[in-house]
């Protein structure tokens, strides 16, 4: 809702000769459908959010800095022709999926890991007693698979 009224408000400052800010307000009730139902404090809140990030331009109507002109700037031109925020928003959607899938994946390659370093251990071990075996068998003692017990060759 909140990004509607922006795109809103910067579409109908593309088109606009309204300045001050009681031209604009009172121009968007007669025109506009959509933000002829934005509070008053919303709409003026929309205006300052579209002047903090550069797509509006505001300049002091008179030498007390009270009143204000509002004009839309180039970058504002450039944005809402590029769908503006609601766009911005599918953007900033798109790249949160994107990396919840990359972490759904990472997670799922780390396990395989897991598994995989279980796999080499295990067989690690395997290796560790077949060379003490044949360590133990070189200098004559056997193991004896009938009672499992380690039996020394008689000489």
């Amino acid at each position: 809702m909140e990004f509607k009224i922006l795109d809103e408000l910067l579409k109908y400052l593309l088109t606009s000769n309204c300045y001050s800010y009681a031209e604009i307000r009172n121009d968007t009730i007669i025109k506009s459908e959509f933000l002829k139902t934005v509070e008053n404090f919303t709409f003026e809140a929309a205006i300052e959010k579209l002047a903090k990030d550069g797509y509006v331009t505001k300049k002091p109507q008179d030498t007390t800095k009270q009143k204000f002109y509002y004009a839309i700037s180039f970058e504002g031109i450039c944005f809402i022709k590029k769908n503006g925020y609601g766009q911005e928003l599918l953007e900033v959607q798109r790249k949160e999926n994107a990396y919840a899938d990359l972490v759904t994946e990472q997670r799922k390659q780390s396990a395989s890991l897991v598994v995989l370093n279980r796999w080499i251990v295990f067989g690690a071990i395997v290796v560790a007693i077949d060379s003490i075996l044949n360590i133990l068998h070189f200098f004559g003692v056997n193991f004896d698979t009938n009672n499992f017990l380690f039996c020394i060759k008689p000489t």
